[in-house]
């Protein structure tokens, strides 16, 4: 990825407002986020394609969207790992059945908040990055002091 796509990457994925315009186009880089991202003009068509393909295999993990709540107070995320909705997608399967395959559910905008936290209840302490950094760091102890 060059480090001009990188960079357009990093502003989609971490602007929440920009982003829930990607995701609500379907994942695809219509003609507004591409305004917003300032890749309009005559290279246009070549820079959203390259920026498609990369943002395809930008992680390694493909993620999964979480549909906004306007009324909430409290930030959000709008995404989680693939891993993450397979597992609320298990539980939604067994009560609801298959006629929604998960890929669809995406393409519709994901499962709700109350969605997830029903579907499965630790959603929220997988996906925060300071619990999976906990974790990391007492798993690096943990294997230093066996080491010594």
């Amino acid at each position: 990825m060059t480090e001009e796509t990188q960079a357009l990457v990093d502003r989609l994925t971490q602007d929440a407002e920009l982003w829930e315009s990607y995701m609500a186009d379907g994942g695809y880089v219509g003609h507004g986020v591409a305004k917003r991202l300032g890749v309009l003009g005559r290279d246009a068509a070549a820079a959203l394609t390259v920026l498609a393909r990369d943002l395809a295999t930008a992680k390694d993990e493909r993620w999964f969207p979480i549909q906004s709540d306007y009324r909430l107070k409290k930030p959000h995320p709008l995404r989680v790992p693939w891993s993450v909705a397979e597992k609320a997608y298990s539980v939604y399967s067994a009560r609801y059945g298959t006629s929604q395959a998960l890929e669809r559910l995406a393409e519709r905008g994901g499962f709700s908040l109350g969605e997830m936290d029903n579907l499965h209840p630790a959603w929220r302490d997988e996906c925060d990055e300071i619990v999976r950094l906990r974790a990391d760091l007492a798993a690096a102890r943990q294997e230093r002091d066996a080491s010594q």
